[in-house]
């Protein structure tokens, strides 16, 4: 592992914090730390060997991007969703995918049908509510958004996803109550269809299977 003083100066202090940010983006969305545990900043900064700058600029980051929480006496932990936030992301998501199938659609998305409908039969043959399935299926949907060639879009997007899966791992939408999913092979098929309504329209209905299932 690198350490700050390898690093040519001006470029420390961003290249530490994406790095302190992945480390604790995965250690929440691997469960290794949970809702209400709290985030030693000297801890993590003794771990990958920075110093606090580069970890208050990702906690900083982390935090308002809804993955963790800071109190008035500085203290940090990650963050327990409410179950009002759920509704929010659900319907951001649709805004973002619903938009992107249309820009998307017909010809683009034809060009790399073979690889998405790889990915699509990777959801389709996972076990549906297991973290395998969740996470298959978030490579999917960011590789159609990704089709947009729009970067800030593709990174918004990502960021919802990851939300989305914090959530569950907060137990607001718990792996068991999953409703199985519409068939990911199928909806390539629809999206590739030059017709901007019908992409949205088969987007929305594929992103509305069990959301009233889930919000109650």
């Amino acid at each position: 592992m690198p350490t700050e003083a390898s690093v040519k100066p001006g470029h420390h202090e961003t290249s530490f914090a994406r790095q302190t940010y992945d480390f604790i983006i995965q250690q929440i969305l691997d469960g290794k730390l949970k809702p209400g545990d709290e985030v030693n900043r000297k801890g993590v900064a003794s771990e990958l060997g920075v110093s606090l700058a580069p970890v208050s600029e990702a906690v900083n980051q982390l935090e308002s991007e809804g993955f963790l929480e800071i109190s008035p006496r500085r203290q940090t932990r990650v963050r327990i969703v409410r179950k009002e936030e759920v509704r929010g992301l659900l319907i951001l998501r649709e805004a973002i995918e619903c938009q992107a199938a249309r820009l998307y659609c017909g010809t683009r998305i034809s060009k790399h049908r073979e690889a998405l409908t790889k990915l699509a039969q990777a959801v389709d043959s996972s076990e549906a509510g297991s973290k395998e399935n969740e996470v298959a299926e978030s490579v999917f949907h960011e590789a159609l958004v990704d089709l947009v060639e729009c970067e800030m879009l593709s990174a918004e997007f990502q960021k919802v996803m990851r939300r989305k899966l914090f959530m569950k791992i907060n137990i607001i939408v718990p792996w068991s109550i999953q409703p199985p999913l519409d068939s990911h092979e199928k909806l390539v098929a629809e999206l590739c269809k030059d017709d901007p309504d019908a992409a949205e329209a088969a987007m929305r209905k594929h992103l509305e299977r069990g959301r009233e299932r889930i919000l109650k």
